[in-house]
């Protein structure tokens, strides 16, 4: 049972997507933080799902908050991925690692790829043996999600340090293996970061000041996968920013998704949206219903509580 305040979002939000009739249904959060109203934002996403039956929910990063000691951020970590293992029927939840998804010493370049161990048994998932990155196929809809990896590890001082960037094997998974695809496939690619660190400046900005390790050359694996192969890319949706903006990049929409919890806009970047949020009104929730309608080669994304929707043309 959902709270009362919650009531009129759920059945608008049902009716907007049933409205769509797409091919794919995802409930889309991004950066809880330990955010005390993750069970509520887990029941709403739960009262949508009994009416339009998500193919998965997807979490963009950052479940945790700073640095955490190891037996902490293990613990922590692991109770936030079961609290949303369930949220949805089909039992399909796919996240990816944000920045504070750490730890301090030795264990954190583990923390993250142990913990996501339950996906090794999940249907159709295809990951690398102890990787964090993997994708999955939803082959009647012939759609390929990647979940994707935004940092790696080098060891520094004897300690591994995290790196903010793609480490080179993702990138040759990604361009050998994972972006080999037919022309009438579609890839939608998830990340807590942008392969641009310069992402919401034009595009020869974006390319001459990225300070995201091997950032331009995972995107120009998938530029030129995508000019090889054929095959549609409906986005790139990333968390991280806590504001929305969507912006597109030589041809690819960057679809960035504001943050499951409130967060002092002045903290963090001017060029993107931010949405008043107040307690025990609708806007104390924030997540997407995200829809994917091939014919009309557009993604509707459906706000469930502070914001407003949004429309991906690729």
């Amino acid at each position: 049972m959902i709270n009362q305040c919650y009531e009129y979002e759920a059945a608008h939000t049902i009716q907007d997507v049933l409205s769509c009739n797409g091919d794919l249904n995802i409930a889309l959060v991004a950066d809880s933080h330990l955010d005390n109203s993750v069970p509520a934002t887990i029941e709403n996403i739960s009262a949508v799902d009994q009416a339009v039956h998500f193919d998965c929910c997807v979490h963009l990063g950052d479940f945790l908050a700073g640095e955490i000691g190891r037996r902490y951020a293990k613990l922590l970590l692991r109770q936030q991925l079961a609290l949303f293992r369930p949220t949805v029927s089909s039992g399909r939840f796919f996240p990816v690692q944000g920045n504070h998804d750490a730890c301090s010493g030795p264990y954190s370049a583990r923390l993250w790829p142990e913990a996501i161990g339950f996906l090794d048994a999940e249907q159709g998932v295809c990951r690398p043996a102890q990787k964090p990155y993997y994708y999955v196929d939803i082959a009647k809809e012939k759609v390929r999600l990647v979940f994707l990896c935004s940092y790696f590890y080098e060891h520094r001082g004897g300690e591994p340090v995290m790196i903010f960037g793609y480490e080179e094997d993702q990138i040759q998974w990604l361009q050998n293996e994972t972006l080999v695809l037919p022309s009438d496939w579609t890839v939608m690619l998830f990340s807590h970061d942008a392969p641009f660190s310069a992402l919401l400046f034009d595009e020869k900005t974006a390319l001459e000041k990225n300070d995201i390790v091997n950032g331009n050359q995972i995107f120009s694996a998938l530029d030129q996968c995508r000019k090889q192969y054929g095959f549609d890319v409906a986005g790139w949706f990333i968390g991280h920013y806590h504001g929305d903006r969507i912006v597109t990049l030589f041809g690819v929409p960057f679809v960035i998704t504001a943050s499951e919890t409130a967060y002092d806009p002045q903290l963090f970047d001017d060029d993107v949206r931010f949405w008043e949020r107040d307690l025990g009104t609708p806007s104390e929730d924030l997540w997407d219903a995200l829809v994917l309608k091939k014919s009309e080669r557009r993604v509707y994304l459906k706000r469930f509580g502070a914001g407003e929707d949004r429309i991906v043309h690729y």
